[in-house]
């Protein structure tokens, strides 16, 4: 094992997370408030998309299992198309700007690639980091799965910083001005992707040798869904990545309404991820010392007793919540790096690694794609108020606490009992 070997694996982590957050969120609103494309043609270019991109990771996950994590070719095809599509994407060509069809018509087959690209490259990512817990002994399995998770998911939250930061100095100035500073920025983003590739190949640990599986996706899924010693665990990671994902759909609506604090979003933002970042060696040392399974229930009951908060806050509470989300972003380090850890764990030395992270990214998806269900949820509850007898104002406060908060809070504590249950059966 090489001494910086973790280090150079995690490195791909952060193109990876530069790209994600520009094609769900940013994206959007650069479409319909910079190039003036309709909103509601742009959200169904974008929702039929998403939903390929969703239903193509068990298959992904199939192919990568046939060729190793490790190969080459997954990464030098997903590097190359997720740069030229990320480029495309953000510097669509001016002719076809001019005319709407043809510019939602780009929009649609650049996602194609750009989501294709990104599943293939992080489904063997994430196989490739499980893989290499098979090199070493049981003592030491578990440590090497953490040590490659942190610094994976520590490089990703770099990127999602970075990302989140960059349209601000991106989106200003003339449209000639922005569109030679989008260049540079895909630029140095295909640099940084063929770097991380490049170093990854080259000089990363090296997962463990094994026999490819050469089964039918057919037969890989069935063995998959099972598996009931993995289902729990399964569970769990879609219902906490639910947990995860409102809040996040509704910070937006919630800081504006709840809190009254719309230009300290910035503010809230990076104090999440900041303190994200600072938390992931303190629960990688906890887990190494007391268990991935334990620690991250630990971080579940933290996270729960921290976001609880959110529901008692009014207009005005900008330190309060400031605080929540210090809080709540140090429990975000665990929900990062154990749950996939938890699996990798549990595989051991399954030849389907890629098969199971296809469905464990399609599981995340679903989460996400779920999330977005909040806002009709939410728009509902507030032109009905009469159907819970109280008035309209009384009730747009309760639905956005309880769609923001409480929920997520109760899936949390579902989450948890889940992992009891992967205990149970994984020790029978």
């Amino acid at each position: 094992m090489k001494r910086f070997g973790h280090v150079f694996y995690g490195l791909l982590g952060l193109p990876l997370a530069m790209a994600s957050l520009p094609m769900y969120v940013q994206l959007p609103a650069y479409y319909t408030q910079q190039l003036g494309l309709p909103m509601a043609a742009v959200g169904y270019v974008l929702f039929f998309t998403r939903l390929f991109d969703t239903f193509q990771d068990p298959f992904l996950g199939v192919l990568i299992n046939r060729y190793k994590a490790s190969h080459p070719l997954s990464y030098i095809v997903g590097g190359v198309l997720m740069a030229l599509a990320f480029a495309a994407l953000w510097l669509p060509p001016l002719w076809i700007q001019r005319d709407l069809h043809l510019s939602l018509v780009w929009i649609g087959f650049m996602l194609f690639f750009a989501y294709s690209a990104h599943s293939l490259l992080n489904i063997a990512y994430l196989s490739w980091g499980a893989e290499l817990g098979k090199e070493t002994g049981p003592e030491t399995n578990s440590a090497t799965l953490l040590g490659a998770a942190t610094w994976r998911e520590a490089f990703g939250l770099l990127g999602v910083i970075l990302a989140s930061i960059a349209p601000a100095f991106l989106l200003i100035g003339t449209p000639d001005e922005q569109r030679d500073k989008l260049a540079v920025y895909c630029g140095l983003f295909g640099i940084a992707i063929a770097l991380s590739i490049f170093v990854l190949l080259k000089f990363a640990s090296r997962p463990h040798e094994y026999q490819t599986n050469q089964s039918s996706l057919r037969s890989q899924i069935s063995q998959i869904s099972t598996d009931k010693k993995v289902r729990p665990l399964f569970l769990a990671y879609l219902i906490n990545s639910l947990a995860v994902a409102l809040p996040a759909s509704l910070m937006l609506f919630f800081v504006d309404q709840q809190i009254g604090a719309n230009e300290k979003l910035p503010q809230f933002l990076v104090s999440y991820f900041v303190s994200g970042a600072i938390g992931l060696p303190v629960w990688l040392l906890c887990a190494k010392r007391f268990g991935s399974r334990i620690v991250w229930q630990v971080s579940l009951l933290i996270s729960i007793f921290a976001f609880i908060g959110a529901a008692f806050l009014t207009r005005g509470d900008v330190n309060g919540y400031t605080i929540i989300c210090i809080t709540s972003g140090l429990c975000l380090g665990a929900d990062l790096v154990l749950p996939p850890v938890l699996l990798s764990e549990q595989l051991g030395t399954s030849t389907q690694h890629a098969s199971y992270f296809g469905v464990w990214t399609f599981l995340g998806k679903i989460a996400l794609a779920t999330s977005s269900l909040s806002l009709p949820l939410l728009d509902f509850l507030q032109k009905n108020a009469d159907f819970i007898g109280a008035t309209k104002g009384l009730v747009d406060n309760i639905a956005l606490v309880m769609c923001y908060a409480l929920i997520p809070c109760a899936l949390k504590i579902l989450t948890f009992i889940c992992l009891i249950d992967s205990h149970k059966r994984n020790t029978k």
